[in-house]
């Protein structure tokens, strides 16, 4: 019997379970160009030069993806406001089940015990979405550039004057008649 080769090699890729065999496969996958520009406008990125990620498919009754996830791109910091390059390489692990309801993470891994089981729809996984979500929780929601503590600045040196000085100067101040 044929080898069965589940995937493009982009990230459009989708995993047919019914044609898993029982042995371990894996897998490298890189992103387009095309699917880079929608991946960097999607999380406002404004260079994402590329996205691969190489992992392994574990056959099961809960199908086990593993890999990782390795982003070369440019970020904002959010300091300085200067664009600098900030690149991730990140292991995930993500599980799936035709029936997730009864499926039992501790029979994949002791350590899975509280991951989310993904539903199987149509016999089919579909890995952009998941892989591009994944993605999405290994960004720094606050990128900077340096490792400089941000340190608030007002434009004005000179301090304000306290708005209840202000009524201290009216009561201070003689009535005329």
């Amino acid at each position: 019997m044929k080898k069965y080769e589940p995937m493009k090699k982009d990230l459009s890729a989708d995993i047919d379970v019914r044609r898993l065999s029982d042995e371990v496969l894996s897998f490298a996958l890189k992103a387009t160009p095309e699917q880079n520009v929608e991946i960097a406008t999607l999380y406002d990125i404004p260079t994402l030069r590329s996205f691969t990620v190489k992992g392994r498919i574990i056959p099961g009754d809960i199908v086990t993806i593993r890999g990782t996830l390795d982003v070369d791109m440019d970020r904002v910091c959010v300091v300085t406001n200067e664009v600098f390059s900030d690149p991730i390489k990140a292991p995930f692990v993500l599980l799936f089940s035709e029936s997730p309801e009864t499926a039992d993470p501790k029979i994949v891994d002791v350590d899975l015990e509280g991951e989310p089981i993904e539903t199987i729809r149509h016999h089919r996984i579909f890995l952009k979405d998941v892989l591009v979500e994944q993605f999405g929780l290994n960004l720094n929601p606050f990128p900077k550039k340096t490792s400089e503590p941000f340190v608030y600045k007002d434009s004005d040196e000179t301090p304000t004057e306290n708005p209840f000085s202000v009524l201290k100067k009216l009561t201070n101040t003689k009535k005329t008649v």
